[in-house]
């Protein structure tokens, strides 16, 4: 009847029963496994939340314009200034991450308390970065993140910040200014100054207070124009650096604000158009503690420094250390006695810390050498010491040293609050005067 053996089989009477229950089997088995194999996947898409999309708002420092972080764009802002690129906001609660040194706060628990008198706030988590804003002592935020020594914390409302442009338009007075969909409130000018006299409000600074001295190291970056940038420039006695292109400008007694500024208006003279730079300190002038303390000589200042920590790392005070005994020596003037040794006073870079013993004065007389000398740091006045005996006992020049940008600060001869002699130059035979200030300058090559 068939021409192949097998359907012949499969027309026997006799199997035909059992290929009928053997295909319903196999088609119930892949219906059974389609059915398990779309139940996950339906309970899945049952139990996912829905995720939402949170609109970003990046926020950069007012001048130069370098960016601080994407914050919510739903935080509410008060517009302070508008402008073709930039506009300048406010947050009406604390919404700007930065960083601070751990070292000067206390934490319980997830909040940070700041210690010092004045904690400066960094862009970044480095000592190097640029400073944004300064903390006063009892401020308190929550803990967001903790890097090499540092904390990120959130910033005073009152920190104005930069936006791009579109971000936040110009208004109308009493009108509601928008902002990536978020809200703006936009306050007046007088509105803006009242909220800055109120008590909760903190002093914003920008870029920092500290004022450049001979001793300092300055860097100056010039974005896009790596050419006309600078690495750890030690400030000279004469307080002048030479910067690339537009030659010797006098930085001493300026903050790195005006600096900024002064360097803008100089590269705009037909060198960089529309320059954009940042200048930060690099390293500050040493403190130098003497009297009777277990290691006297310099130490390196680093910002928010204390009394108290300024001993600890002069390896602590004697036993025979009066107690209310330390006394500050700014610029030739002292400028506090009667400290405490654990006090919190803030000292500042270049300061000379004494500590007296608790019967009298610890009654030798010291000089100071800094600069290019491989022991910078204070030592013990003999009669009959010149400047090259002076830097013998500083274990000699350094490799860049230059013999003739010698100097001398001169304190001997003159009243508490009288300027100081400055010696420009010195021979190395010079004699040297208990309390004078050795200064050895770089050479070019």
């Amino acid at each position: 009847m068939y021409r192949y053996p097998v359907f012949q089989v499969v027309q026997s009477p006799t199997l035909q029963p059992v290929l009928r229950a053997t295909v319903l089997y196999i088609a119930r088995l892949f219906l059974a496994l389609g059915i398990l194999a779309l139940m996950p996947a339906q309970a899945h898409a049952q139990q996912a939340p829905e995720i939402k999309q949170i609109e970003l708002l990046s926020v950069y420092l007012t001048k130069p314009y370098q960016k601080i972080a994407d914050v919510p764009a739903s935080a509410k802002q008060v517009l302070v200034s508008a402008g073709r690129k930039w506009s300048s906001i406010q947050f009406t609660e604390p919404t700007v991450p930065g960083w601070i040194s751990e070292d000067y706060v206390r934490t319980e628990g997830n909040v940070a308390t700041v210690a010092a008198d004045i904690l400066n706030v960094r862009l970044r988590p480095s000592s190097q970065s640029r400073v944004m804003y300064q903390l006063e002592n009892g401020y308190q935020s929550s803990i967001l993140g903790r890097y090499a020594g540092f904390l990120q914390v959130l910033l005073p409302a009152d920190f104005t910040v930069a936006v791009r442009e579109g971000q936040a338009s110009d208004a109308e007075s009493g009108e509601t200014v928008k902002a990536n969909a978020s809200n703006v409130i936009n306050r007046t000018q007088a509105d803006l100054s009242n909220t800055a006299k109120s008590p909760a409000s903190k002093p914003t600074f920008n870029a920092g207070s500290h004022r450049i001295a001979p001793g300092d190291a300055i860097s100056l970056l010039v974005f896009g124009e790596p050419d006309l940038s600078i690495q750890n420039v030690r400030v000279p006695q004469n307080g002048q650096v030479s910067f690339p292109l537009v030659g010797p400008v006098t930085v001493a007694g300026k903050t790195t604000a005006m600096i900024e500024s002064e360097m803008e208006k100089l590269l705009e003279q037909g060198y960089v158009k529309n320059p954009r730079l940042s200048v930060t300190i690099f390293s500050y002038r040493p403190i130098f503690i003497r009297g009777s303390v277990n290691s006297t000589g310099a130490f390196p200042y680093t910002e928010g420094l204390t009394v108290a920590k300024a001993i600890a790392l002069a390896g602590g005070s004697k036993a025979a250390a009066k107690q209310n005994g330390v006394s500050i020596l700014r610029d030739g003037a002292t400028i506090v006695e009667d400290l405490a040794i654990d006090s919190t006073f803030e000292v500042a870079s270049g300061d000379v810390i004494s500590v007296t013993e608790e019967y009298g004065q610890a009654g030798e007389s010291f000089i100071y050498i800094h600069g290019e000398v491989q022991q910078p740091g204070e030592y013990i006045y003999r009669r009959g010491l010149t400047v090259e005996k002076a830097i013998v006992l500083a274990s000699g020049f350094s490799l860049r040293a230059s013999k003739r940008k010698v100097s001398i600060t001169r304190y001997a001869g003159t009243e508490e609050n009288e300027k100081p002699t400055e010696m420009k130059r010195v021979e190395l035979f010079t004699p040297v005067e208990p309390g004078d200030v050795i200064n050895v300058g770089a050479s070019w090559f």
